[in-house]
């Protein structure tokens, strides 16, 4: 049956890039699950950070993405250069340096799918 669907002369190692190709925002939500869920392991194991807080920290970051990714880039750099400095001052260097890069990806995610969109 997957022969069926496949296209003539296609590699049989292509039908999964063939897949993200079709579902490019569907491929960056996952990865971004995926970043989100990694970023947040590394701050709760290594780091030391509490599971309760981490987690609102990360929900904050993407809520702040959602409501931000059409902004001009450098709101974005204002943004992330000012959560380095809370952190600076807070103590907690690499728990928002993690948001930060969590950040940045949904933001990314955002404007991926707002292109599929259009």
């Amino acid at each position: 049956m997957a022969q069926n669907n496949r296209k003539a002369g296609a590699a049989p190692g292509n039908e999964f890039f063939d897949w993200v190709e079709n579902n490019k925002s569907l491929s960056a939500l996952i990865v971004f699950c995926a970043v989100a869920v990694v970023m947040a392991c590394v701050a709760i194991f290594a780091i030391g950070t509490p599971a309760v807080p981490m987690c609102v920290l990360l929900i904050l970051e993407v809520g702040i993405a959602a409501l931000l990714h059409r902004a001009e880039l450098w709101i974005h750099a204002i943004l992330l250069i000012a959560e380095i400095v809370a952190g600076i001052l807070a103590g907690r260097v690499w728990v928002i340096v993690l948001c930060a890069i969590v950040y940045v990806c949904a933001t990314a995610v955002l404007m991926i799918s707002s292109r599929d969109d259009e």
